[in-house]
């Protein structure tokens, strides 16, 4: 991430990032799927680039999300490139300092013959008492640019946190059994809460790559997924009766986080997955028994 990037971007391009991690897609099936081509989700993830709300939309979509709390980030982000920078502070005074001084009173008595009104301020004096008053308000203020990022920064946790205590209510599998192979979980509803998504077995290669295999009670199919895997390493999963499955790990952003295969109807018991390296060519096996 750009170390010139408003905070407002960096924290949407890091939730746009985890969004499409939940899809469990890559970038080249990102593309297929969406009005986006693959370079532009390359620079829509790392926040060189806003994308446009209908992409973030259509992303949404395909990980099963509401739309509503990525795209309150959206505008933060996109209001933050608009953002006036703050005047500099060398050579301003405070603003109490720019109010008129009040005249102060004659020091002399007012003679016998002075009327008594005129002993006090004349009536045009008060106005003038009332601006230098109103012009110290200021130097009590914060800044512009100090409230605007207040302002941003409690909209991004509110944001935040309706995001994450969000239930995904309401939502039905979109398929069951056989019907589900070939299918992804996320676009589908079998990898949320709601579908009881259960991790049957892992397993960890090269202390840094894991493997699991993942099942769905409500969609009663089995995906297996891959944790921090190199570019070029494939993984398998195949089921009894059903057509193996698999996915492949293009670039260095299908290698952050984690990838998903396609499902397979069935399991949980049965299920079985491989990791096939790109930099050994070696063949690796485990099942969930």
């Amino acid at each position: 991430m750009s170390a010139h990037l408003p905070h407002e971007r960096e924290v949407f391009a890091r939730e746009l990032r985890r969004v499409r991690q939940q899809t469990g897609l890559t970038l080249v099936a990102l593309a297929e799927r969406t009005t986006a081509s693959k370079s532009s989700w390359q620079r829509y993830l790392s926040g060189a680039h806003l994308p446009p709300r209908g992409v973030v939309r259509e992303l949404c979509e395909l990980a099963g999300r509401k739309p509503g709390p990525l795209l309150a980030l959206w505008e933060l982000a996109e209001a933050s490139r608009h953002r006036r920078q703050p005047p500099a502070e060398s050579g301003e005074r405070p603003a109490a300092a720019d109010a008129e001084e009040v005249p102060e009173a004659p020091t002399t008595p007012p003679g016998p013959a002075q009327d008594v009104s005129e002993s006090t301020a004349p009536a045009t004096e008060k106005p003038r008492t009332e601006q230098a008053r109103d012009r110290s308000v200021p130097a009590l203020r914060l800044p512009a640019a100090a409230l605007s990022a207040l302002l941003a920064l409690a909209v991004v946790g509110v944001a935040l946190l309706i995001w994450s205590d969000r239930k995904p209510e309401g939502l039905k599998p979109g398929c069951r059994g056989a019907d589900c192979t070939g299918k992804r979980s996320q676009p589908n509803a079998c990898g949320i809460d709601g579908s009881a998504p259960l991790t049957v077995a892992e397993r960890e290669f090269d202390d840094r790559t894991r493997v699991d295999i993942r099942y769905s009670e409500g969609c009663e199919a089995s995906w297996a997924r891959i944790w921090f895997g190199e570019i070029g390493d494939r993984l398998e999963v195949s089921a009894p009766g059903q057509e193996t499955q698999s996915v492949r790990i293009a670039d260095k952003y299908d290698a952050e986080g984690y990838l998903s295969t396609p499902m397979v109807g069935g399991g949980p018991g049965g299920v079985q997955a491989c990791l096939v390296s790109a930099r050994a060519d070696d063949r690796r096996c485990f099942s969930s028994t």
